[in-house]
């Protein structure tokens, strides 16, 4: 009994191991099978126009974000070069707005003269008259003077005339 139950296990073993060749050659023929789809595919992709189409706009995204980086670095120093040239010009304006407040302030100073001026002329002008006026007063006094000595020799002579008579 024992014999034919070895025997019946050894059958059983053989037939698992028969069993486990066949499974092993069906799973690496399946594999096998797998392998070549995968191969298959892979060459497809990698020797497709496709393929070559999106190497090429990687190659374009990659020269674009080097241009667009070179592009952000030089807005960088124009937006410095701005920056500083507002700073110029706000100075400019204050230098120039300095200048101005100082030109008015030159130009009322000179209005301001202008105008004493204007009063000064005027007074001059008024004392030139009185001067005029008190000359030519000066010389109708000087003539009435002289018109009253005039009369007064006369007079005198009169009198000597009537004094010696």
């Amino acid at each position: 009994v024992l014999e034919a139950d070895r025997l019946q296990h050894q059958t059983t073993v053989e037939q698992m191991r028969e069993a486990y060749a066949d499974a092993v050659s069906t799973s690496e023929k399946t594999i096998d099978g797998w392998r070549m789809v995968a191969e298959d595919f892979f060459s497809r992709i990698a020797f497709s126009p496709a393929t070559e189409k999106v190497a090429e706009l990687v190659a374009q995204v990659t020269e674009l974000q080097n241009e667009l980086d070179s592009m952000d670095e030089e807005l960088h120093q124009k937006d410095e070069t701005v920056q500083r040239m507002e700073a110029l010009k706000q100075k400019a304006e204050y230098d120039l707005s300095v200048r101005v407040a100082d030109q008015d302030r030159l130009v009322a100073q000179f209005n301001d003269q202008v105008y004493k001026t204007e009063g000064m002329r005027l007074l001059l002008d008024r004392a030139n008259t009185q001067y005029e006026d008190a000359l030519h007063r000066l010389q109708q006094s000087g003539e009435q003077s002289r018109a009253i000595r005039e009369q007064h020799a006369k007079c005198a002579g009169r009198e000597a005339k009537l004094h010696e008579k």
